[in-house]
């Protein structure tokens, strides 16, 4: 499960070196690391209420369930990849490994991205204007 992580990590460092930004390449490949996380709890969350009915957070989200709900993976992230540069050993380590090893943990990192954001911007998504329009009576 670390290892996997490591390189859903990877494959978000390497797509942000791609892009032109002005942010340094780790930080652009944490923050996202951070958004796959909110997303796919989001999506649980919403798929939880949907099938049983019952809310995990307030229907009136204060301040206070923001910084819960983002403080925990943002901390986590932090000390994983951008305490004391670990992000650096992190890449190195995958950069050494065999190309046959290194591919196939790519693929899986990919698919693990491409089935949180299918989850949460397809999925979960449909499924709340499901249960609106459910309750609606639509």
């Amino acid at each position: 499960m670390k290892k996997i992580y490591h390189y859903i990590f990877y494959v978000l460092y390497r797509l942000a070196a791609k892009s032109s930004t002005i942010f340094p390449q780790d930080f652009v490949a944490y923050v996202c690391l951070i958004a796959l996380t909110l997303w796919g709890f989001g999506s649980l969350i919403n798929e939880h209420y949907v099938i049983t009915n019952v809310r995990i957070l307030p229907v009136r989200l204060e301040f206070k369930h923001l910084l819960l709900a983002v403080l925990p993976p943002v901390l986590f992230n932090w000390y994983i990849f951008l305490y004391d540069n670990k992000w650096r050993v992190i890449v190195q380590s995958i950069e050494e490994e065999a190309p046959e090893k290194k591919k196939k943990y790519i693929i899986i990192a990919w698919i693990i991205i491409i089935a949180i954001l299918i989850n949460y911007w397809v999925v979960s998504i449909y499924l709340l204007k499901w249960n609106y329009d459910k309750l609606m009576g639509i």
